[in-house]
């Protein structure tokens, strides 16, 4: 994720550095050029989101952190954390914090579907939004053998528990997972 912090005059971007055999950890780094990409400094302080303590629910990995600043100063965002042993299928995370090197993990929030759902293969984090009416609105991938599904969820509770909506998949293909 970027965002532009125009009262801060900086650009703000997340990254998740690894590789699939290997731990994914998240990072963060800044540019005040405001033509993004051409000179940002990575944060000391990286990686700023590393996997979870054995047996937790991203004990394998942390990756694809899609993350906003509110209306507050503060940041919410969800990444997906990936299991060690046994299916290790991706599932949706909660995370706040009020500067964006110094974010808390705050647990699982959408984990992958039970076997035969349409987000059996994992859940992953994907466009999110906040309505007017406080409502978050989140657009949610899934995979499943190198098929992908989309799905839709919202939280009344900054993101903290989500519900699902009954017509999910929204959509479904093949080939891309």
């Amino acid at each position: 994720s970027a965002i532009w912090e125009g009262d801060r005059n900086r650009w703000v971007l997340w990254f998740h550095g690894g590789n699939n055999l290997g731990p994914r950890q998240i990072g963060v780094m800044y540019s005040t050029d405001q033509s993004i990409g051409e000179s940002f400094a990575r944060d000391s302080g990286n990686p700023i989101l590393t996997p979870g303590g054995a047996g937790a629910s991203d004990d394998k990995s942390v990756s694809d952190l899609k993350i906003q600043r509110l209306a507050d100063g503060s940041y919410l965002g969800f990444y997906c954390g990936r299991r060690n042993g046994g299916p290790s299928n991706g599932s949706i995370h909660r995370v706040t914090g009020a500067t964006p090197a110094s974010l808390t993990k705050r647990g699982e929030t959408i984990p992958a579907g039970p076997p035969g759902a349409w987000n059996q293969g994992g859940c992953y984090p994907g466009l999110w939004w906040k309505s007017p009416d406080g409502r978050i609105h989140m657009c949610a991938a899934a995979g499943d053998t190198g098929n992908g599904a989309i799905g839709y969820f919202h939280s009344d509770d900054d993101g903290a528990t989500w519900t699902a909506f009954a017509g999910n998949p929204l959509a479904t293909g093949t080939g891309g997972g």
